[in-house]
């Protein structure tokens, strides 16, 4: 074992050779992603991989997660990624799409996620032992301009935030080490503060998340 705080993230794979059970992927013990799509699976473990890559000039690093729908991406907390898992069919059949990706890189000046692609991982060897028992839908390297980014409101009855509240609540995303905070940064988050939406996640439901990742606000 490497004893090194530096040291990169560690991915592993479970193939299922039931015909039921999920193929999934691993970051270190934790489970990032859960799918019956070989393709998937592997187009995600390529994601991953890219995106511990240097960050581009001028972009920020965020700890979300969001949903592809119409061209474009509803941003999420992180908090609520496990339960994204759980209706995840129901995006697909909405032709709505999880990013599967650990973080995000956004570019402020254009208001886009950026998703690199990563390594070529889709070979037809190692394809056929990672079989694909349903199609699903994925996303691969590309820009995408951002509908919305919901923060979590602190009360179900509070009053919308201020702008330097919704500043704050960009600030708290970021990822931990990746900025310094300069003035650049801060305007950069003031800009993007006019895409927030305040939602409350109390007692949130798969109905009411399912109507926020597609964009009904």
């Amino acid at each position: 074992m490497l004893d090194d705080p530096e040291a990169p993230p560690s991915y592993s794979v479970h193939v299922s050779d039931e015909t039921a059970a999920f193929h999934r992927l691993y970051r270190g013990e934790c489970p990032v992603l859960r799918t019956m799509s070989g393709e998937r699976l592997l187009n995600a473990l390529s994601l991953h991989l890219q995106a511990h890559g240097p960050l581009a000039g001028g972009h920020l690093r965020f700890e979300v997660c969001g949903v592809l729908a119409g061209g474009s991406v509803t941003i999420l907390p992180a908090t609520l990624g496990p339960m994204l898992d759980s209706i995840d069919r129901r995006l697909q059949a909405a032709s709505a799409v999880r990013l599967d990706l650990p973080h995000f890189d956004i570019d402020p000046d254009r208001r886009e996620v950026v998703v690199q692609d990563g390594p070529d991982l889709m070979g037809q060897e190692v394809l056929m032992h990672v079989p694909s028992r349903r199609s699903e839908a994925f996303v691969t390297g590309g820009r995408f301009p951002i509908a919305a980014w919901v923060v979590d409101e602190w009360h179900p009855s509070a009053p919308s935030r201020t702008r330097a509240g919704r500043v704050y609540d960009l600030w708290s995303m970021l990822s931990a080490g990746a900025h310094h905070p300069t003035a650049d940064l801060l305007a950069r988050l003031r800009d993007l503060s006019a895409l927030t939406v305040p939602k409350s996640m109390v007692q949130l439901g798969s109905k009411d998340l399912l109507d926020m990742a597609l964009g009904s606000r």
